[in-house]
């Protein structure tokens, strides 16, 4: 197993100063995937028994998995057997209450890839990591407003890079608000997306309350929408040179 970052995240801002925990991993072989069963609690297990398809099995071990991680950072629980994670009503994650605070999480999947954001529900946050591929952004290309594409055009970058950082930044915001894009990638749309020197900073038209933190490593993209005029106070070097 690749643990390609996992830290505490501090958030500073108008109001008050918010925590979060922040883990990425890769697996390299099934045999990793089945380690992970010990992790489970006993009625994530119950889930677990139900799954026939390989690819549902280790998408759900590894979502676990780097959801724990995340939460154990931020709640500092060392045995991850004791964190349950269940599924709501829209598919979301809902964490059962423990260390005595009221933790959420993000999770995400790429791949053999896993990452997850743990936070306070009074400080909602949302994730997404998606591979830069040529074929990918033929899709994401179906999803581009007139405007997004203006964005594209006036960028410095590789083309590829700002699809990927415009999609993943609309799907993290999508798992905040609950909706996935049943609502329309339009209504998602992104206003604005500048380089902050570590990573790619994007604000969304219709929900200014938000905005997304983008960072770009090993053909990759991890977008983190969060509140707006809160940034973390750590530099996103700092992330990046973990991963």
């Amino acid at each position: 197993m690749n643990t390609w970052c996992s830290c505490k995240l501090e958030f500073t801002g108008p109001a008050e100063n918010y925590s979060a925990g922040l883990h990425i991993c890769e697996l390299i072989d099934n045999s990793e995937y089945m380690a992970l069963e010990s992790i489970l609690s006993a009625e994530e297990r119950k889930y677990y028994a139900t799954l026939k398809f390989e690819k549902r099995i280790k998408s759900f071990l590894l979502g676990r998995y780097s959801a724990k991680k995340a939460i154990s950072i931020n709640c500092e629980v060392e045995d991850l057997a004791n964190i349950e994670v269940s599924n709501g009503y829209f598919n979301h994650p809902c964490v059962k209450p423990c260390c005595g605070q009221n933790v959420q999480v993000s999770i995400t999947h790429c791949d053999n890839i896993g990452g997850a954001v743990a936070y306070t529900e009074a400080f909602p946050m949302g994730l997404d990591i998606e591979k830069i591929d040529v074929h990918t952004v033929e899709v994401i290309k179906t999803q581009i407003t007139t405007n997004e594409m203006g964005i594209i055009n006036t960028g410095s970058i590789d083309f590829n890079i700002l699809y990927t950082i415009i999609w993943t930044s609309k799907e993290a915001l999508s798992k905040v608000l609950r909706t996935g894009f049943m609502v329309g990638a339009h209504i998602l749309e992104i206003e604005k997306l500048e380089f902050w020197g570590s990573f790619y900073l994007v604000e969304f038209k219709n929900f200014k309350q938000y905005h997304s933190v983008s960072y770009v490593f090993k053909e990759h993209v991890c977008s983190i929408v969060l509140a707006d005029r809160y940034m973390p106070n750590i530099n996103g070097s700092l992330i990046l040179e973990q991963i």
